[in-house]
């Protein structure tokens, strides 16, 4: 495995982490055309939002970083970004859970979603909106909470299901 040949002690030889603002800056020039010049942010966003920088060759998620950087072990778990902003790398907005923690923090409704809200699906043929929620103890299972006039009511009860029945619930 990459990660675990990456050490906290390589990596603070070639990055410098600040814990306040998560941003990742260059401790000395790698002789890669100035793309790696000292105190320049390192990494860029990729496509689903996350900061990826090289090192040694091998690509890393910025967040894994900052909790190898901060605590000098890779997480046992996955990394949880507590208020969903992918590129927030900063220390005290990371967590590590397990990933059946982690999915339940989830903020914002799929791209395809009629109403723009988490938990408010259209139903036609009642000319209802219904609000569902996703079970811990039924992976891919829904639970029905109930059918709702307009989304935003179908969306108000998802949320208020959502903090009682979702440990990793941050919202």
């Amino acid at each position: 495995m990459a990660e675990a040949s990456l050490t906290a002690a390589r990596l603070r030889e070639l990055l410098h982490y600040d814990p306040e603002t998560g941003a990742f800056a260059w401790c000395q020039s790698l002789g890669r055309r100035g793309h790696a010049s000292p105190g320049k942010i390192a990494g860029c966003v990729d496509s689903r939002g996350y900061r990826l920088i090289r090192l040694d060759g091998v690509l890393y998620r910025a967040h894994r970083l900052a909790w190898l950087y901060v605590t000098g072990h890779w997480p046992i778990h996955g990394l949880d970004h507590l208020h969903g902003d992918k590129d927030d790398n900063r220390f005290s907005m990371l967590r590590e859970c397990p990933q059946v923690i982690n999915v339940q923090n989830r903020r914002a409704a799929e791209k395809n979603s009629k109403s723009g809200l988490i938990g408010a699906t259209w139903v036609s043929s009642m000319g209802k909106w219904k609000a569902q929620i996703g079970s811990k103890f039924l992976p891919k299972k829904n639970n029905h909470i109930g059918y709702y006039d307009t989304p935003e009511e179908a969306h108000a009860a998802y949320l208020e299901a959502k903090r009682r029945l979702h440990e990793g619930c941050t919202i």
